[in-house]
Formats: C-alpha cells, sequence, structure tokens
C-alpha cells in the first residue's frame, strides 16, 4: 500500500528538500496550496468547541497542524510514515511549546499500531485529519474503502473526519509538486466509499490556487500552506478538494 513517491518521502534528502520548500504556519490548519486554511473556512466549527478534543491526523508530516490544534486546546496524536518528518514534527513542538503524541507507522496498519501504543482506537477520536495524505496511502479504491475503514473504526459517534484531497481537475504545479505522485480519485468515487463506511458527508469545498496579490490584499496568513516557488494557475481550476464527514 505504499507508493513508490510515499517511500521516497521516508528518505532524509527528500523531506529536507520538502521542507527547504513549502513554508507551512503552525498557527493555522492547513488544506490546499496557496488556499484559504481553517481560520477561513471554519469546517471544524467554532475554534473553541476544540478544547479538550481528541484529534488524530494521519500523514501529519512535521505536524504544523496538530501543533495549531494544540494551541486551540485539542489534545494531538500525529501519525506518519517517515521518521524523519516526525523527528521534525517532534522539534517544531518544542519550538511551539506544545505537546502532542507521535507514532510512525504504515496507515494500512493504523488501528493495530495505535493498539500497540497503548492508544485505545475503537471509539477514540472526535476528529481524524488527513491532508494530501490519502493519495499517496491508497493505489486503488480498494485501499481507499480499507484506510475509511480503519478511520470509521477510530472515530467516536458523531465524529468528524476532514479528507483533504487533490482535486479530479487538478493541475501540475511546477517546482517540487512535480514529484509527488499519488492516486486521484473521482468524487464520485470518494463519496461512494465514504458512504459505504458509514459516513455522512455534510460539506464539500473546492480550492484553488489564489494569485499572490489576492493572496497579500486578504493577509497572507489566511494562507497557511505555501511553497516558496510556484506560478499560480492561469485557468483557476480547482487544486484541491475537501470532505468534512461524520460517522453516523
Amino acid at each position: 500500500m505504499t507508493h513508490k513517491k510515499h517511500s521516497d518521502w521516508q528518505s532524509a534528502e527528500f523531506c529536507k528538500k520538502y521542507l527547504s520548500a513549502v513554508n507551512i504556519s503552525t498557527g493555522d490548519v492547513h488544506y490546499g496550496i496557496s488556499s484559504p486554511g481553517e481560520r477561513r473556512l471554519r469546517l471544524m466549527g467554532k475554534p473553541e468547541n476544540l478544547r479538550g478534543k481528541n484529534v488524530l491526523e494521519i500523514g501529519c508530516g512535521a505536524a504544523q497542524n496538530c501543533i495549531a490544534l494544540s494551541k486551540a486546546g485539542a489534545q494531538c496524536i500525529g501519525f506518519d510514515i517517515s521518521r524523519h518528518m516526525l523527528k521534525e514534527a517532534a522539534r517544531l513542538a518544542r519550538r511551539n511549546r506544545v505537546r502532542i503524541r507521535l507514532l510512525r507507522g504504515d496507515a494500512k496498519d493504523l488501528c493495530d499500531i495505535l493498539k500497540a501504543n497503548n492508544v485505545r482506537p475503537k471509539d477514540m477520536f472526535d476528529m481524524v485529519l488527513s491532508v494530501y495524505s490519502a493519495g499517496f496511502i491508497c493505489k486503488n479504491a480498494c485501499d481507499f474503502t480499507h484506510f475509511l475503514g480503519q478511520i470509521e473504526n477510530c472515530l467516536v459517534i458523531k465524529g468528524t473526519f476532514i479528507l483533504c484531497l487533490p482535486h479530479p481537475k487538478i493541475e501540475h504545479l511546477q517546482g517540487l509538486c512535480r514529484e509527488f505522485t499519488e492516486t486521484i480519485f473521482s468524487i464520485n468515487a470518494v463519496m461512494e466509499c465514504l458512504l459505504f463506511n458509514g459516513f455522512n458527508v455534510e460539506r464539500v469545498v473546492e480550492q484553488y490556487i489564489e494569485c499572490p496579490a489576492k493572496m497579500e490584499k486578504e493577509g497572507i496568513e489566511n494562507y497557511p500552506f505555501l511553497l516558496k516557488n510556484h506560478c499560480a494557475s492561469k485557468t483557476q481550476k480547482p487544486n484541491s478538494i475537501i470532505y468534512v464527514a461524520r460517522k453516523s
């Protein structure tokens, strides 16, 4: 269930290259590249509602989202396959003076790994977050269905799952993004898999890469995931898509 490029994610050289090419905030939850984050979108509801919530992020990378959520009072676990990314995540957490738990493993074995680390996965989390990770973890619809089943097993009843994926109409960006190879799922396929695994989809948000002038005008702090060198799309096709689902 691990792609070749997902394997690259585990290398120290690639992780260093990736981290040097992006600017990701630890003050706001990010979704799509050069697109508004949680501060603007409010997909998680009111910020004060996050206090005391148990949150799991799958494919956390350097755990910027976990750090942002911890600052809002959530109890976070970051899960990633790359020990190098998790090392950077631990450094960032210390620098931001927050406590998050970091676990390493392949998401196809998520529940088993949680149990092995004394985390009772059944009905454990109020929210699970996956931002640009499912397409690397899952090669096909069968993998995706298994992945969603693992997540459903971790959530409390009425728990929230926020899934951010590349949009089916995504345009390749210049620079680092060309090096990422991930599975692109159609909107219908995602919806069917979510429903099959017991989720009710409450909201779907398409995101576009905004031009630098607009970001500057609206406040760069509202765009928590930036590439240091990229060209905005001239056709303004959607770049990412976010599904907000709830366990039934």
